[in-house]
C-alpha cells in the first residue's frame, strides 16, 4: 500500500511538472462561414448570407507584477503575408495578463493570401521578456536590384 501512494504521488508530480507555462502565446484561427454558431444550428443570421473570410491571430500574454510595474513594456508583432508583405503592430501593455486580437479581414485576405508567419515578443526598451516563433518564421532577404534604364 505504502508503494501504492508513493508511485501516486510521483505521477501527480510528473503531471503537474509537464505543464508549460507562457508569458506569450499565439495562436492563428481561420474566419469561415463554419467558425459561426448559427451555420450549426441552423438560425438565421446575415453574417451566413456575407460570411467572414479572413484569420486572425489571438495573443495572449501573462507577466508579474514586477514586470509590469516597473518596465515600459510593449507587445511587438511581425506579420509576414503569403504575398511577402510585412506589417509590424505595437501594442502598449499596461496590465500583467491581457489579449490582443490581429485581425486579416475579407479584403486584406483576399489582397494579401492570408498569414505566412509570424514573429511576436514583449520588450521594454532595453529587454526582451519573452517572445513567440512561428515554425516558418525566418528574416525576409531582400535584394535591391539596379532598374533597368
Amino acid at each position: 500500500m505504502q508503494c501504492f501512494k508513493l508511485i501516486t504521488a510521483w505521477g501527480i508530480l510528473f503531471s503537474f511538472s509537464s505543464c508549460t507555462f507562457h508569458r506569450l502565446d499565439i495562436q492563428t484561427q481561420y474566419l469561415t462561414p463554419d467558425y459561426l454558431a448559427s451555420f450549426h444550428i441552423g438560425s438565421p443570421d446575415p453574417h451566413l448570407y456575407d460570411p467572414l473570410l479572413g484569420q486572425r491571430l489571438l495573443i495572449q500574454w501573462s507577466l508579474s507584477s514586477e514586470e509590469v510595474r516597473d518596465n515600459d513594456l510593449s507587445l511587438f508583432l511581425k506579420v509576414r503575408f503569403r504575398n511577402h508583405q510585412e506589417q509590424e503592430v505595437v501594442v502598449p501593455i499596461r496590465s500583467k495578463r491581457g489579449t490582443y486580437l490581429f485581425r486579416v479581414n475579407s479584403a486584406l485576405y483576399c489582397q494579401t493570401r492570408g498569414i505566412l508567419t509570424y514573429y511576436g515578443e514583449i520588450r521594454s526598451p532595453s529587454s526582451v521578456f519573452a517572445e513567440w516563433v512561428h515554425p516558418l518564421w525566418t528574416p525576409l532577404i531582400r535584394f535591391n536590384f539596379p532598374a533597368n534604364d
